[in-house]
């Protein structure tokens, strides 16, 4: 006899995040920006769930350039100074929020056809942190490698009902990137691939 499992989380991600830019009309514009993310449920410990848990928080501020600015494309960067803090209630309390400061580079890239019936989005995250508080220093110095993370969107409209999805994500952080088998830190990066068919409505 052949029971179902218990059902698993896939994908459970809060993203909030907010730009505001000063438009002064030149190549470079300042800019101060603010990012959450977060999950609404962590299930690191069956006995001992924790809603929204952790929350990973990034003040930063610097300069954004749009390189291309046209109907069907649409691509700026940013580079700034951040700052970081981590809260994971894992942890003991002595140790719940971790702080470190480096440099952000951030790089949006839209494309769509002139029909509109296929559109490409590209965004890239890297932040290099350059201090941490003396409490958050660990041995490896693992804190000092980037960490990475680059989305990528494919949206094709089908008919005028049916859509085609796809989307890939690379994930590099040295600090979490655990091999499952050996429990150790493993060099390697993270994907994530979605194909999905959706319905307008």
């Amino acid at each position: 006899e052949k029971n179902w499992l218990d059902f698993e989380k896939s994908t459970d991600l809060i993203v909030l995040e907010s730009v505001l830019r000063f438009t002064l009309k030149a190549s470079v514009d300042p800019y101060i920006g603010f990012r959450l993310i977060s999950q609404f449920y962590d299930a690191r410990d069956s006995l001992q769930a924790r809603t929204v848990n952790p929350v990973e928080l990034t003040e930063s501020v610097g300069a954004v350039r749009s390189l291309v600015n046209n109907d069907n494309v649409n691509w700026d960067a940013r580079l700034a100074c951040a700052a970081r803090q981590t809260v994971d209630r894992f942890k003991a309390r002595d140790d719940w929020t971790t702080n470190d400061g480096g440099l952000e580079f951030v790089t949006g890239f839209k494309a769509t056809n002139k029909d509109s019936w296929w559109t490409l989005s590209s965004d890239l995250k890297i932040y290099e942190a350059l201090f941490i508080s003396k409490k958050d220093e660990d041995t490896t110095s693992n804190w000092r490698y980037p960490d990475i993370n680059w989305e990528n969107s494919l949206t094709i409209n089908l008919n005028k009902f049916i859509m085609l999805n796809w989307y890939m994500q690379l994930l590099y952080d040295k600090q979490v990137d655990v091999n499952p088998q050996t429990a150790e830190l493993d060099s390697g990066a993270r994907f994530k691939n979605t194909l999905s068919l959706g319905c307008l409505l």
